[in-house]
């Protein structure tokens, strides 16, 4: 199998990517559910902790509302990109950390730290996520390469 050159991405896609995880903190701090759920493709899927999976924009959209009501009252999210790599043009992978601030605290408590998986795709001129099938098999999905030669994959794992 050989791999095909992945174009760099344009300064305005790296910045759209990397500002992914901000329109999430912007949308919490307003408790806006619609804005949450529009960095999602409609087909985008959200795995939380207590075994929560939604597999559509609506589903994350109603998810917020009723958490934003209820359990995420008064609460703020904090999360920054870690690392993005490009896997295609219009394509990115990104690993952000973060986590859910209880009212008054200033740091991320250990218990509700969060290091995320973003598979983003551009979608009318902003980077929304995607669905990743998930069938309740592991609890976080793995990339496996087949075939032989040098991939996108090679690429993604490379060390920095």
């Amino acid at each position: 199998m050989t791999s095909t050159p992945v174009p760099a991405p344009s300064p305005e896609d790296v910045a759209a990517v990397q500002q992914v995880p901000q329109r999430i903190v912007a949308a919490w701090a307003d408790n806006d559910a619609d804005a949450f759920a529009d960095v999602f493709a409609v087909d985008g899927s959200l795995i939380l902790p207590n075994d929560v999976y939604l597999k559509s924009r609506e589903e994350v959209r109603l998810f917020m509302k009723q958490a934003f009501a209820g359990p995420y009252a008064g609460t703020r999210v904090y999360g920054q990109p870690l690392a993005a790599k490009f896997l295609a043009d219009g394509v990115a992978l990104v690993i952000t950390q973060g986590g859910v601030l209880q009212p008054g605290e200033e740091e991320v408590a250990p218990e509700r730290a969060i290091r995320a998986s973003w598979l983003l795709v551009k979608q009318d001129d902003l980077f929304r996520t995607v669905n990743l099938d998930w069938h309740g098999g592991l609890r976080y999905p793995r990339l496996v390469k087949v075939g032989k030669g040098r991939s996108t994959l090679d690429a993604l794992l490379a060390p920095h």
